[in-house]
């Protein structure tokens, strides 16, 4: 069994203000604690554990990005599959999903599509404070435009899209273009 390291996985996911790193492998997955000289699991799921209302399955989901998206000062995981993208919370020992949407699911103007054909139609590109209120938004594109989705209680909603061909300034948008 291989445990997989992300990058881009390491944020503060229990508030202590110390970055944890999220780990997954075959089995499931995990966040890594310091705590000294070690390191301790704080969090462990296997697949098949319901997360909320998501089902944990490591081989169909991907970690997509981590940020704090309800502005709370704890970053959260989103995750996203087959069946469409869940927001994922460390409580206490747990992780719990506190956002979910199934493809084909209007996210105020965006239409959810994470279907892999051979890649995924939608591309979560990046968690950032796009509007400076203290929460993380997702930068998403498609062959359709970009987005930016922002949490808003248990749902995400697009509040800015731009359609692939539409001029933003000088610039061509252009995300028909294989990546």
């Amino acid at each position: 069994m291989t445990d997989f390291l992300d990058p881009s996985a390491a944020a503060d996911f229990d508030g202590d203000g110390k970055a944890e790193v999220l780990i997954e492998s075959e089995w499931g997955i995990g966040v890594l604690k310091q705590n000294g000289a070690n390191l301790t699991a704080t969090v462990m799921a296997q697949n098949g554990t319901r997360l909320g209302g998501w089902n944990l399955n490591t081989a169909n989901d991907d970690v997509a990005l981590v940020g704090d998206f309800d502005g709370d000062g704890v970053a959260e995981v989103l995750v996203r599959s087959g069946w469409g993208i869940g927001v994922l919370k460390q409580n206490g020992a747990n992780l719990t999903a506190t956002v979910m949407a199934q493809n084909g699911t209007r996210l105020g103007g965006w239409n959810l599509n994470t279907t892999e054909i051979p890649t995924f139609h939608d591309q979560f590109v990046a968690a950032a404070d796009f509007d400076g209120d203290g929460k993380a938004e997702v930068l998403i594109e498609s062959e359709w435009g970009i987005g930016v989705l922002k949490q808003n209680g248990a749902n995400l909603t697009a509040t800015a899209m731009a359609k692939s061909g539409t001029r933003l300034g000088g610039w061509l948008l252009n995300t028909t273009v294989a990546h």
